[in-house]
This record gives C-alpha cells, sequence and structure tokens, in this order.
C-alpha cells in the first residue's frame, strides 16, 4: 500500500505521468526486458496525450488492480509495441 500512495503522490503532483514512469513503478511486482523498456523510453506515451493509457494510471494509482498487477504490465507492454493501443477494462 505504501508504494501506492508514493506514486498516486507523484501522479497527483506531476500532473504527467509517461509510460516510462509506469514501467518504473511496476517493475517491483513485474520483470521487464531491456527491450521493453527501451520500447517506452521512445514511445513518447504520457497521461497527457493518451487518454486510455491516462485511465490505466488512473486505475493502478487508486488500487484497482493491486491484487493483478501482470495485468497492468501487460497492458503497459501493449502501449509499448502499439501506440494506437487503447486500454479498455
Amino acid at each position: 500500500m505504501k508504494n501506492l500512495i508514493l506514486f498516486e503522490d507523484f501522479v497527483n503532483e506531476n500532473q504527467k505521468t509517461t509510460l516510462s514512469d509506469m514501467f518504473a513503478e511496476m517493475s517491483t511486482w513485474i520483470k521487464f526486458t531491456d527491450e521493453e523498456k527501451k520500447k517506452a523510453d521512445e514511445s513518447g506515451i504520457d497521461t497527457q496525450n493518451n487518454k486510455g493509457f491516462a485511465k490505466l494510471v488512473k486505475d493502478w494509482s487508486y488500487g484497482k488492480y493491486d491484487e493483478d498487477p501482470e495485468f497492468v504490465g501487460n497492458e503497459l507492454r501493449q502501449f509499448a509495441t502499439n501506440k494506437n493501443w487503447q486500454y479498455n477494462p
């Protein structure tokens, strides 16, 4: 729970979270490859330019997927590899 509170504070303070930020946040629970991290860094996706990604970040920060971080990891991988991906829970 402590990680969620800190991440929620980060999201609220910065008003912009990048795909790379989420990869870093989720690396506590999910192992990402170097190639996946590189794609996330290069994607340019953030909460200000992608509504679906913004919704995923919000859902995660409010605890929707506390019991299923693998789901979030898989969604992040989709965003990193497919710029047209839309999170639609």
